[in-house]
């Protein structure tokens, strides 16, 4: 007597199917794929964070040195050394300067000279001395600064004969500020120096 066996139908496709392989496909119990667990562990590249919050790239870069892009100023103390450099720098040109200033003026006196000495040339010609009348020989003095006028120097002729004449040239205003006034002369010569510096 034969006894009847009986099929058991399954209840799911899958109780029907053999165990499935985990391939490239499978996820395992981590949550990761199979395809993620046959890599090897990724290495934190330019792209990557760290724990601070900064990227490798950013890890990878030199400390930033401090430029003129930086909020921070001078300090009192770089601030004092500038303020003494400029100051000695000051102490140097000023005189220097004034120098300068001061033989700009000195060439006044020389131009007026020179005038007088073609002018007393010229009368030495027609009456063969010199004269110590500036207003004989043309010349006419300009009006002096004390005077509301331009001029720095008075002119005035101290010695003329048939051979020779002294003229001079004498500042009406203290350069330096010393009580010295400046004075120049010229002669018969042609020679124009100065007598008394200031």
């Amino acid at each position: 007597m034969q006894l009847a066996t009986t099929k058991k139908i399954p209840s799911s496709p899958e109780e029907g199917q053999p165990p499935r392989q985990r391939g490239w496909g499978g996820v395992s119990g981590n949550g990761r794929t199979s395809s993620e667990e046959g890599q090897p562990p990724r290495q934190r590249g330019w792209g990557g964070v760290s724990g601070n919050g900064r990227t490798s790239a950013e890890e990878r870069q030199p400390p930033r040195q401090r430029g003129w892009d930086d909020d921070a100023g001078f300090s009192l103390t770089e601030l004092m050394v500038v303020v003494v450099i400029v100051g000695i720098l000051a102490m140097l040109a000023i005189p220097r300067f004034l120098n300068v200033t001061t033989e700009a003026k000195m060439t006044e006196a020389k131009m007026m000279l020179r005038q007088v000495q073609t002018l007393q040339q010229a009368y030495q010609y027609g009456s063969d001395t010199f004269t110590a009348d500036l207003a004989a020989i043309g010349f006419e003095q300009v009006a002096l600064q004390p005077d509301g006028g331009t001029a720095r120097y008075r002119i005035a002729i101290e010695h003329a004969d048939a051979s020779s004449f002294i003229a001079t040239a004498t500042a009406v205003v203290d350069y330096d500020q010393d009580g010295v006034f400046n004075v120049w002369e010229a002669s018969a010569s042609g020679e124009i120096r100065q007598r008394t510096p200031d």
